[in-house]
């Protein structure tokens, strides 16, 4: 019984170094009067991009035109390197080179043709380990083995 509690503490161990880092990105579009915005992600799949599907929030304003956008009313979003700190221009749009970024159903894009944007990691938290929810149900099985397993012994 002492073999089976080491091995499911070990697998907790293992399980618990499952993390997701978390970076903070604000940027501006430079040439598009006064805009700015920013978005948060993990990069899930440790591939050092942070893609569309990775993103937690998104946020861009420009305050002459009124446009504001959001991670729910984002359509396209390019690439995001984290190692170079770089924004690719491949998202879906309506520019022919893709776009940083684009909104209402693609009509309405931040677009690598033109837009010259420039970016600034304020925050990679590649120290902060986020226990994943599978860590989260492993714990909670491997500790209720070791009450059961307490509860035998004491009958």
């Amino acid at each position: 019984m002492l073999k089976k509690i080491k091995i499911a503490a070990a697998a907790l161990l293992i399980a618990a170094s499952a993390s997701a880092n978390a970076t903070v990105v604000s940027f501006s579009v430079d040439n598009y009067g006064p805009s700015f915005g920013s978005f948060a992600g993990a990069d899930t799949n440790a591939n050092g991009i942070l893609a569309q599907d990775e993103l937690t929030s998104f946020v861009f304003d420009h305050l002459v035109y009124g446009h504001h956008v959001t991670l729910s009313t984002l359509f396209g979003f390019g690439d995001f390197d984290l190692v170079s700190n770089s924004w690719l221009a491949n998202g879906s749009g309506w520019g022919t080179n893709g776009s940083f970024f684009s909104w209402n159903g693609g009509a309405n894009s931040v677009d690598g043709t033109w837009a010259n944007v420039s970016t600034s990691i304020v925050q990679l938290d590649a120290q902060n380990n986020v226990p994943e929810p599978a860590t989260l149900a492993l714990l909670g099985i491997g500790l209720a083995g070791i009450v059961a397993a307490r509860r035998k012994k004491v009958a």
